[in-house]
C-alpha cells in the first residue's frame, strides 16, 4: 500500500470518526489490532458496541465502497470482535456492525447500519 493510499484510508477514517462523533457516537477506539485483522473504529451507539469498517473512495463511479467488504472480510472482522470483546470482558454488550463509505470527491458519508452480522 503506498504512503498517499494509506493517507487517503486514514483521511476517510478521520472523517468517519468525526461524523459518528456528530451521531453522538462514543469512540472507544480507531484501529484495534487483534492478532490477524484490524477493526477501523470502534464505537458505543446507546447499549450497542459497534465494529465499524470504513470504506474511502473518490467516488462511485465503479461500484459502492460497501461492495468490496467480501464474506472473508466480513469473517476476519467478526473474528477481530470477538477478541475485541474478550479482552475487555464487553460480554454484555450488544453487538453490530456498521460500514462507513466516504467519497472524497463529494464529500458524501453514507453509513451502513447493521451491515452485516457476524460470520462466526
Amino acid at each position: 500500500m503506498s504512503m498517499n493510499t494509506k493517507a487517503k484510508g486514514i483521511n476517510g477514517e478521520t472523517l468517519a470518526a468525526n461524523y459518528l462523533k456528530g451521531l453522538g457516537y462514543w469512540i472507544e477506539t480507531r484501529n484495534y489490532r487483534s492478532p490477524t485483522e484490524e477493526i477501523d473504529i470502534v464505537a458505543r451507539d446507546g447499549s450497542y458496541l459497534v465494529f465499524c469498517e470504513v470504506k474511502s473512495r473518490k467516488n462511485e463511479q465503479f461500484a459502492r465502497a460497501c461492495e468490496s467488504i467480501t464474506k472473508a472480510k466480513m469473517r476476519r472482522i467478526s473474528y477481530a470482535a470477538s477478541h475485541y470483546i474478550n479482552r475487555f470482558m464487553e460480554f454484555e454488550s450488544d453487538v453490530r456492525f456498521d460500514v462507513v463509505e466516504v467519497y472524497t470527491d463529494s464529500g458524501e458519508i453514507n453509513h451502513i447500519i447493521n451491515a452485516f452480522e457476524s460470520y462466526l
